[in-house]
C-alpha cells in the first residue's frame, strides 16, 4: 500500500491537501451529487432508511435504496471498501 502520512507530507502537499479541502461543498448531498455526476454509484441502507424513516424520494437525485444483496456484489468487486 503506498500512502502518505501527515508527516511525511511537505509544505507542498499540505497546501495543494488544504486547496482541495477547502473547495470541497461541506454539504453531504453536494458531495455525492458530484460523485454521481462522475459516474459514481450511491446506494443507500435500506434498514437504515425504515429505521429513520427515510423515504426513496427523499433520497438525493440519482441515490436509490441499496439492498445486501448489492452490498455483497459491490464488496466482492472492489479492491477498497470504504464503511462510515
Amino acid at each position: 500500500m503506498n500512502e502518505t502520512s501527515v508527516t511525511d507530507e511537505t509544505p507542498a502537499t499540505t497546501s495543494a491537501r488544504h486547496r482541495f479541502f477547502a473547495a470541497c461543498p461541506l454539504n453531504v448531498a453536494d458531495m455525492l451529487s458530484a460523485f454521481m455526476r462522475r459516474n459514481g454509484a450511491v446506494s443507500v441502507c435500506g434498514t437504515c432508511m425504515d429505521a429513520r424513516g427515510i423515504r426513496d424520494e427523499e433520497l438525493v437525485q440519482g441515490a436509490a435504496r441499496g439492498t445486501m444483496d448489492q452490498l455483497t456484489e459491490w464488496s466482492m468487486w472492489a479492491d477498497k471498501i470504504l464503511v462510515f
